[in-house]
This record gives structure tokens, sequence and C-alpha cells, in this order.
């Protein structure tokens, strides 16, 4: 049951409105009494009061982004409860996700994509020196102000570099952007897997759809793990081959092929805008798509991708994967939420935030498709709202 407009959470924050809505949360707008400042509070859905994960996953998010103070991070000013209710008490603000832009807009301006991603790549930095690696960077985590910022948001499956490394047996991530070591069950995520994210997103700001796309979930995994990606001059000629030659280091398979940082890769980006090549790192760069570590974890991969596919996967993984297919960017908020403000376009499962695809990172793996997780929230001029990632030009946090 949605909380009502003017209802007290905490006896502090009045609710003013309704963002958004999603199986996992709400989002509402709401005014700080005590700061007198406009927030966006993130309650956590009733019905998963008693799941200890869901419950876990909404502190984690409050713990990573709390512990970031950055000007490309969406900031959490609060996390606690009230009663059985558990909130956080995020930054409001000015804009739309980039999933939006791109749908609205389709593919962006050569120099206009590479500002993007230095920022993007900025606030990565800033997660990686406190060791915590996204895991789920994607267009719809990526929120453009309406004063020419850009901010990530969505740490709710962020993990220290540490744990991220070792955690194979549940691979997290949307499925248009997820490392092909997060799903092998060799190496597992690090900072390195958070810059092939931002390689997918980059090449979908430059050519208005994602590196891989398939009529299944399995197929797009399975391309991921084997495929060399596109050029982004194969889609659009007029890139120059500075910036094909970048964005095709971030898709390299091997992590070893990719920048060795955020910071790295904000100087490579600055070569290409300056209008220098890129500094490759030498044999087997990311400029050849870093194809050794591919082959082998595709040739590994390959028949178990084809169980997915044929059947284990499902007709829900399917589902998401022919919304990527059809070259769709999904809503942030699109968590299997029954609520027209909320239209999914990549859950995986309806009313869950984790399908099992079997086959893809190895029998039993859990691809936990973090495109199911309201985070933030995007409203209407004048107060009125939606979930993150759906119509409205006002991003709540």
């Amino acid at each position: 049951m949605d909380l009502p407009v003017d209802a007290l959470v905490a006896e502090r924050y009045r609710i003013t409105g309704r963002l958004g809505r999603g199986g996992m949360a709400v989002v509402y707008e709401a005014q700080d009494e005590k700061l007198h400042r406009r927030v966006a509070l993130k309650v956590l859905a009733a019905h998963l009061l008693d799941d200890e994960r869901s419950v876990d996953r909404f502190g984690r998010e409050a713990r990573a982004a709390a512990a970031l103070n950055h000007p490309n991070v969406v900031a959490v000013h609060d996390a606690s409860s009230d009663g059985d209710m558990h909130y956080l008490v995020m930054e409001l603000v000015q804009g739309e996700s980039l999933a939006q832009r791109l749908q609205s807009t389709g593919p962006m301006a050569v120099d206009e994509a590479l500002a993007l991603a230095d920022r993007v790549a900025a606030a990565l930095g800033a997660a990686h020196a406190r060791q915590l690696v996204h895991r789920d960077v994607k267009p719809s985590n990526i929120l453009l102000t309406d004063d020419g910022e850009v901010k990530v948001t969505d740490f709710g499956i962020a993990r220290a570099v540490a744990a991220a490394a070792t955690q194979t047996a549940v691979v997290m991530g949307s499925v248009p952007y997820v490392a092909p070591e997060q799903l092998d069950g060799r190496s597992g995520a690090d900072p390195r897997s958070d810059l092939y994210a931002l390689g997918c997103v980059l090449f979908e700001c430059l050519t208005g759809r994602p590196p891989f796309v398939a009529d299944t979930s399995a197929a797009v995994l399975g391309q991921h793990l084997h495929l060399a990606a596109p050029h982004v001059r194969e889609l659009r000629p007029e890139v120059g081959e500075p910036v094909d030659e970048l964005v095709a280091s971030l898709l390299a398979k091997d992590p070893d092929d990719r920048p060795s940082s955020a910071e790295e890769l904000r100087r490579r980006i600055a070569r290409v805008r300056a209008g220098q090549a890129p500094v490759t790192p030498g044999p087997g760069s990311g400029s050849t798509h870093g194809t050794s570590r591919g082959a082998a974890a595709g040739a590994a991969a390959a028949g178990a991708v084809a169980g997915a596919a044929a059947g284990a996967a499902g007709a829900a993984a399917g589902a998401a994967g022919a919304a990527a297919a059809r070259g769709r960017t999904e809503p942030s908020g699109s968590d299997g939420a029954d609520d027209t403000e909320a239209a999914p376009t990549e859950a995986m499962d309806a009313g869950s935030d984790a399908t099992e695809v079997i086959g893809a990172a190895g029998p039993g793996t859990e691809v936990v498709d973090a495109g199911a997780i309201p985070t933030e929230a995007i409203g209407a001029g004048g107060g009125a709202g939606a979930a993150a990632g759906l119509p409205g030009d006002h991003t709540a946090r």
C-alpha cells in the first residue's frame, strides 16, 4: 500500500508525491522538514520485509553510496527504518536518465558521448579507490542533470573488490552490459569489469544500440563470452578510428587488454578528444577486442549456452533478450513493476529480481538482472513523477 500524500515518515520526511514503483521499492518525493529540502525517499516494498536478501541489498546500497563523496555520484543522505518500514533518503536531481535520453534522441554526438564517458569514469574511479566495484553500469543508472552534470547511481549490487572477485556462484549485472569475467566462473568482477560495462554504454551512446543483441538473454550472454563486439564504425562510419579503437579496448574479452583503471581510461579519452590517437597497451590489446580470453571462455561455455537457449533460460530470459534485440533501453525501475509508470523492458522475471540462466555462466549459475531494481526516480515537472528511466523530467534519487 502506498504512503499517502502528507504522510510523515520518521517524524521528518513529509510525502509530497509518488515518483515511481517497482517490484522491490516505491520511490516518493518528500520534504525534509528538519533541513527544509526536497529529497527522494525510497521505501522497501512491504512484501519484501521478510526477505533477508532484499533487506540486505537495500542496506548495501546505502552503505556503498554513503562511502562515496563525489560530484558524479548520486548522494544517499540517510538510511533507516520507521517501525517495519525500511527507507533510503536520496539526493533529488533535476534531469533524466541516459536511457531516456537515448530513447528520445538516439545516438549522441561523438564528443558529447566521450565527455559523458569521462564523467562516468570519474565516478567509477572514486568507487574503485574505495575498493568498490559497481557491477551494474548501464544507461538507466547514469543520470544527466539539467545543468549538464553526469551522476552515477544504484550501488545496490556493488561489492568490495575482493568479494566481487571471488563471488562466482551468483552473477550480478544487466545482460546487455555484463563483462565476460562475470560469466565464465573464473576471476569474477574487478574494476575493469565496470570499464567493460562502460564500453557497452559508450557503444550504445554512439550507435543507438548495445554491442550485443540477440533473441534471448542466454544468446547475449554467450556473445559477451566469445564473440568479438562489432566496431562502432561498422554502424556509424563517420566516427573516427581513435574513437573506434577506444571503444574496442573497453570491450576486450580479457580484462588485461582493457585500460588498467578508470584514470587510465580518462587519460585515453582526453587524448582522443584532443585529436590524438589513444595509447594502446600493445600486443593483444583491446583494439583487437581481446579475443584470446573470449575464445577460451567461449569454448568452455558454448554447449552450456546452447542448453540455456534451448530450455533452462526460459521464457523470462527470452523476453529480456528480445527487448535488448529490439534495441530498447530499460528503465532502472523495471523490476517487474505492475504500474503503468514502470512498464518493464528488461526485467527477467516479473515480481522478482533474479532469474536462473543455466548454462551461460555454468549450470545452475544465477544471473541476477539488476535492471530489476528501482533505484532513482524521475518526476514530472511540478512534483508529480514516475520511476527512474520512465517519463518525466525531474530525476530524483
